[in-house]
């Protein structure tokens, strides 16, 4: 049955290749994929949470940043665990991929360093994306679901650039999701309640 459910992941992958691949995208894909193409967006949230809760803003930007360093260290530590080849050292997938990266005259580099499973880019994005869209849900609901397509975003390219199998991104996506899940109903019920868009901090009295 696990074989089975590998090469049906397999085919998946190489209908949403040959189908959904364009030239023109690719470096789209590419910058979207890019970690490094987001720190505007990670600098401007820690400025936003420092606007909205000064000091308290700790709360939220400690939790986001392990969060994010768990879901990193998990995911590395799944890869180990798992082994699974990526896509192009797939014996059913490898020869495709080189062969569409020749048709587009682009230079094809097999990427082997680490496991396919899980996708460490969709637990990351997903897990930060479900923490966000919670968060962002009780004040604008576009913003919040903006989060979310942001981390769809993100995973898919890591299938378009031949990267990632399906069920890749769908592992690190749910447990991304689950995790943020945990960590926001945490943060915001240990002594960061949002009420009156601020942060609710329950009175000691000696």
């Amino acid at each position: 049955m696990f074989e089975n459910l590998l090469q049906w992941d397999e085919k998946c992958f190489s209908w949403f290749f040959i189908q959904f691949r364009h030239a023109d995208f690719v470096s789209l894909m590419e910058l979207i994929s890019n970690k490094f193409t987001w720190v505007p967006l990670y600098l401007l949230l820690i400025i936003y949470f420092i606007w909205r809760h000064k000091l308290k803003s700790m709360v939220w930007i400690l939790s986001l940043s392990i969060l994010a360093g768990i879901t990193d260290l998990s995911g590395n530590y799944l890869k180990k665990l798992f082994s699974r080849d990526r896509p192009c050292m797939n014996v059913n997938t490898g020869e495709l991929i080189k062969e569409i990266y020749q048709k587009e005259g682009r230079e094809f580099h097999c990427q082997t360093k680490g496991g396919s499973f899980p996708s460490n880019h969709a637990f990351n994005h997903f897990a930060i994306g479900i923490f966000l869209f919670l968060y962002f849900s009780k004040r604008n609901r576009i913003i919040a679901w903006l989060f979310i397509l942001w981390a769809i975003s993100v995973s898919v390219s890591r299938i378009y650039l031949g990267l990632h199998f399906p069920l890749d991104i769908l592992g690190g996506g749910l447990m991304g999701g689950i995790s943020g899940w945990i960590f926001y109903s945490i943060t915001n019920s240990r002594g960061a309640r949002i009420r009156t868009g601020d942060l609710d901090v329950p009175n000691v009295t000696r």
